[in-house]
């Protein structure tokens, strides 16, 4: 009987040192994902996509710190400089994703026209910062003013505007101002249409909020 228990103890401290070992190797790719996914709005992963986008992150990790070790006076058993590493090639994932960079490649000679974004509101949302814009909506109020905020994801759709002047829609497609705010929130239930102003640079807002 107690060998049993022997043996059983034995194979659970195997068991749990193999996770524990699978978990720390899986480590820096998940610092890389997690930095990728704060950053980033990406959809919710199930537990096994999560451990195969890891493991694809850890290789790319092990790689570039390989190299670093190589390149640079760097012990490569100091662990600390591999989960910075793996921190700091998550954020440049964001910024090469933020900035389209490789389909922007690839478009500039013409092999593509896509880009890394799914929606045409993601599109045309992208640059449109302290863009001078008319938002028209259902309740016939336009409202003018520059974008502060936008949704990075359709659901939900919303924008928000700064130095807005407010107008009511009349017959014959008139308008008649009623007056200054300084922001408004807008969602998509209520955009019938958004049409981009153009605005001498010097009269963009400057404060970031």
């Amino acid at each position: 009987m107690n060998d049993i228990l022997i043996e059983i103890t034995k194979q659970l401290t195997d068991a749990i040192g193999d996770t524990l070992s699978t978990g720390f190797y899986l480590l820096p790719g998940l610092i890389t994902y997690y930095t990728y996914r704060y950053c980033r709005k990406i959809p919710d992963h199930t537990p096994f996509e999560v451990v195969v986008f890891s493991l694809f992150y850890t290789i790319i990790d092990l790689l570039a710190f390989g190299i670093l070790t190589r390149i640079l006076p760097v012990d490569p058993e100091n662990i600390y400089v591999l989960y910075l590493l793996a921190t700091i090639l998550g954020i440049l994932f964001v910024l090469v994703d933020h900035y389209d960079l490789i389909l922007r490649v690839l478009r500039s000679v013409r092999i593509t026209d896509k880009t890394n974004r799914l929606t045409v509101w993601k599109d045309t949302m992208k640059y449109a910062r302290n863009t001078y814009v008319r938002v028209f909506t259902k309740d016939h109020l336009m409202y003018v003013g520059f974008i502060r905020y936008y949704s990075e994801t359709l659901d939900p759709t919303e924008v928000f505007l700064t130095d807005v002047t407010v107008y009511l829609e009349g017959r014959d497609y008139t308008f008649e101002e009623l007056e200054k705010i300084g922001g408004i929130y807008i969602t998509k239930e209520n955009i019938r249409c958004i049409q981009y102003l153009d605005i001498p640079e010097k009269d963009k807002p400057t404060v970031d909020y």
